[in-house]
């Protein structure tokens, strides 16, 4: 039986990398599990869209290479692009869509 789960990531992963990677963990999983998962980024935790950012996040938790993005791209890909963000937070950060072009 399908579930539907929704997902926040308000942690900033500078200060708290494990724990930004066992949200993304937890989330995969529940895709690949066959669940309907909604993940909203907000704060700082957007910094987990950005690929080269999320490419360092590997050996902040002491995970192999791609690993990190691995667990993105699947809850990206299973959960029909049901994936948010603060658009303000990400607006006053300096972020803006160009940092987000190798997600997806």
């Amino acid at each position: 039986m399908s579930k539907k789960y929704f997902v926040m990531f308000a942690t900033d992963p500078e200060v708290d990398p494990r724990k930004c990677a066992v949200g993304l963990a937890c989330a995969a999983q529940a895709v690949s599990d066959g669940h309907e998962v909604i993940a909203f980024f907000a704060s700082h935790s957007v910094k987990l869209l950005q690929g080269e950012y999320l490419g360092s996040l590997d050996s902040k938790v002491a995970q192999e290479e791609g690993f990190c993005r691995g667990m993105l791209d699947a809850l990206g890909s299973g959960s029909g692009r049901n994936i948010l963000l603060n658009g303000i937070t990400g607006h006053s950060g300096g972020y803006s869509r160009k940092c987000f072009r190798d997600f997806g």
